[in-house]
């Protein structure tokens, strides 16, 4: 409930705030377990993927985030769930599982930190967790010029990568979904001077 609230007084406030262009979402929005994945550049992505995603996103956020006791409860009330940057966090992949299992939708962004100058190397965590599960990846293409009241945000959604369920994940596999999902991203994205 209250992740619906927040999402509700966000689309408001950003959509005041910015000019937000929606762009090739799906008119069926996928249903069951789904993985979306998108750029990221700003604090600011996470939100303008949940207000533009018409159902319940379990994001994957960084556990700095989490340090304030305040922050902390209505990002875990918001179905965030922290994450230890720079190890193989097994809490994470039980966390990511079990709601996709669910048929629920998480929330990956790949680069698993901001990157302010373009896209920045991916992890493979996404596509670790899409090959475990057999969840289908959503990539969303996050373009903006620069960041200021009234500045014009794409969000461009792309074609559903399809993900067959793999037990025997080899390094490879790996490599090649994560490069398809950062390729697909990519291509949404126009270039700035």
């Amino acid at each position: 409930m209250l992740y619906y609230l927040s999402v509700a007084f966000l689309n408001i406030f950003m959509r005041l705030f910015y000019n937000i262009q929606v762009h090739d979402r799906p008119h069926d929005f996928p249903k069951g377990q789904l993985i979306v994945s998108g750029n990221h550049s700003t604090w600011l992505d996470p939100i303008w993927i949940a207000i533009t995603v018409p159902r319940r996103i379990h994001f994957l956020a960084k556990e700095e985030l989490f340090r304030n006791p305040i922050l902390s409860f209505l990002f875990t009330a918001a179905g965030f769930h922290p994450v230890k940057r720079g190890s193989a966090d097994r809490r994470v992949l039980k966390f990511a599982s079990q709601r996709l299992n669910e048929g629920r939708v998480v929330g990956i962004f790949p680069e698993g930190t901001r990157n302010k100058d373009g896209m920045g190397k991916a992890h493979n965590g996404a596509a670790y967790i899409a090959l475990r599960t057999g969840s289908p990846i959503l990539p969303v293409s996050i373009d903006y010029h620069k960041l200021g009241f009234r500045s014009v945000i794409h969000l461009r959604f792309q074609p559903v990568i399809v993900i067959k369920k793999d037990e025997k994940i080899d390094r490879q596999e790996l490599e090649r979904v994560t490069s398809q999902l950062m390729a697909v991203i990519a291509s949404g994205l126009s270039h700035h001077e």
